[in-house]
C-alpha cells in the first residue's frame, strides 16, 4: 500500500521523504548519508522496496516473451536463478533495467521500476502462450544487504543461508 511507510515518524526524525510513482521514499533516514553508507558497507541495511514494480509472466512461451525485451540471456537459467539487465522496447531503445526470477521452465518473475507498462508487456506477447499479471500490490520486497546480513537474518530462516549462490533464490517458499 501507498500507506504502508509512516512518513511522519520517518520525518518527526529528519528524513527526507519524496513521492515516486505513488509511494514514499526516504531518501535518507535524518542522519548523515555517509554514516548511513558506512552502516550498510560495515553491517545490515535493511531497504523497503515495496513498490518495486513485480510482473509474474506464466505459460509456454513466458522465457520467449521475456527475451523479446530482455537484453540478457534467458537461456540456460536454472530454476532458483537470477539475471540482471536491460529491458528494451521493440527498437532496442531501453526502457529500465531489472531482474528476471526463474522459478521453472513456465513462470518467471520480472522486477523492474517503471510502472504502468501492462501494455508494453501485451504488445511483447502477441502470437505466444504466456501471460503476465502485474503483481506489485501482491508480493512485499524486503532488500537485507551487508557483510552482516546472512547472519541477521539466519536465525528467522529455516533452511540454511548458506545453500544460497550469488544471485540464487529458493524457488519453493520456506518460512
Amino acid at each position: 500500500r501507498p500507506d504502508h511507510v509512516d512518513r511522519g515518524r520517518a520525518q518527526a526524525h529528519g528524513a527526507e521523504v519524496i513521492w515516486e510513482d505513488g509511494y514514499p521514499w526516504a531518501m535518507h533516514e535524518g542522519t548523515d548519508p555517509m554514516a548511513e553508507y558506512e552502516a550498510i558497507r560495515t553491517g545490515t541495511g535493511i531497504w523497503d522496496l515495496f513498490s518495486t514494480c513485480k510482473y509474474e509472466v506464466t505459460g509456454t512461451d513466458a522465457g520467449r516473451l521475456i527475451q523479446r525485451r530482455f537484453t540478457n540471456k534467458i537461456d540456460g537459467m536454472s530454476d532458483g536463478s537470477v539475471r540482471y539487465g536491460a529491458f528494451v522496447n521493440a527498437d532496442g531503445t531501453m526502457i529500465d533495467d531489472g531482474n528476471v526470477y526463474r522459478f521453472a521452465d513456465d513462470r518467471y518473475w520480472v522486477m523492474i521500476n517503471s510502472a504502468a507498462i501492462d501494455d508494453w508487456f501485451r504488445e511483447t506477447a502477441e502470437g505466444l502462450d504466456a501471460r503476465v499479471a502485474h503483481r506489485t500490490q501482491d508480493l512485499a520486497m524486503i532488500s537485507v544487504q551487508g557483510p552482516t546480513s546472512q547472519a541477521t537474518l539466519q536465525p528467522l530462516v529455516e533452511r540454511d543461508l548458506g545453500e544460497l549462490g550469488y544471485f540464487r533464490f529458493w524457488p519453493k517458499e520456506t518460512t
